[in-house]
């Protein structure tokens, strides 16, 4: 979360929501036209309204029709997807960028349970 409130920042954005269970919204975000065509190619269900500047996108299916919409990790990469795209900047990777091996608990401790010996 704290990288996107970073790559928001940069790119003047201060609200992004959930406005319902299917859309995202992000504001203030003035696109000039070339962003527009580009919003609108990536996203076709995608809105942009001037008068506010807010853009709001619908939140992608995990898999085919009828699965549930993208959430966590996988929304919050999108929304960065997003704002990368309309800026014209290279894809950024939001995730968790040094995940802990199996059996440590992310400070280097060894949390592997082992059985005892007779």
């Amino acid at each position: 979360m704290a990288r996107l409130r970073l790559l928001c920042r940069g790119s003047g954005i201060t609200d992004v929501t959930a406005a319902s269970a299917a859309t995202v919204r992000l504001s203030p975000l003035t696109l000039p036209d070339s962003a527009q065509v580009r919003l609108k190619r990536m996203y076709p269900g995608a809105h942009y309204r001037a008068t506010t500047a807010t853009v709001q996108v619908p939140i992608p299916r995990a898999g085919g029709l009828g699965a549930p919409r993208i959430r966590d990790v996988e929304l919050v990469q999108m929304v960065a997807d997003l704002i990368t795209a309309l800026a014209g900047k290279p894809r950024q990777h939001i995730g968790i960028t040094n995940p802990s091996p199996p059996g440590e608990d992310g400070r280097g401790r060894n949390t592997t349970i082992k059985e005892r010996q007779p």
